[in-house]
């Protein structure tokens, strides 16, 4: 099963209550074929690994694409390989760019890296342009490129 997660301080209601977060999880994802079928959301005061630990519960298993915040790292699932952390390509675009930028020795490393998850992005947008089991996607898919960016998000990988 894949899953995405995320977390955000989200403003108190009243000037009494205090700073909430509100996590979300996403079951689906048009990165594996599967409809985005169910969107949950809760609030809690914390960003402690507990919640979304407690929320996932004993039985979960798969792949959660996520960003590299500590508490996911920390979950009980993860440590026990029920869940696998896969990190988003949003987020790892921008150390490179980071790292492109503040460490001139490294420029032409970090731009190589740039344009090859450019080049995944590219991908995923021609392959969405087709249907499901259309020759095209299917061509599309069978990209190594397309391979690497599935296995990242919880395909087979064989």
């Amino acid at each position: 099963m894949h899953r995405s997660a995320t977390d955000s301080g989200c403003g108190a209601a009243t000037e009494t209550a205090a700073e909430k977060y509100l996590w979300n999880e996403r079951v689906g994802s048009s990165v594996t074929g599967e409809v985005s079928a169910t969107v949950v959301y809760f609030v809690d005061p914390t960003r402690s690994h507990d919640v979304p630990e407690s929320h996932f519960g004993k039985a979960v298993a798969g792949v959660l694409v996520v960003d590299r915040y500590s508490a996911y790292k920390a979950m009980r699932q993860v440590k026990l390989g029920q869940l696998l952390l896969a990190f988003c390509w949003a987020h790892v675009r921008r150390d490179f760019v980071r790292i492109g930028k503040g460490y001139p020795e490294l420029k032409d490393w970090a731009l190589a890296w740039l344009l090859r998850i450019r080049e995944l992005y590219c991908l995923n947008r021609e392959r969405l342009r087709h249907a499901p089991g259309a020759s095209e996607r299917v061509a599309a898919e069978g990209h190594s490129g397309w391979h690497f960016f599935r296995c990242q998000h919880g395909g087979q990988c064989s």
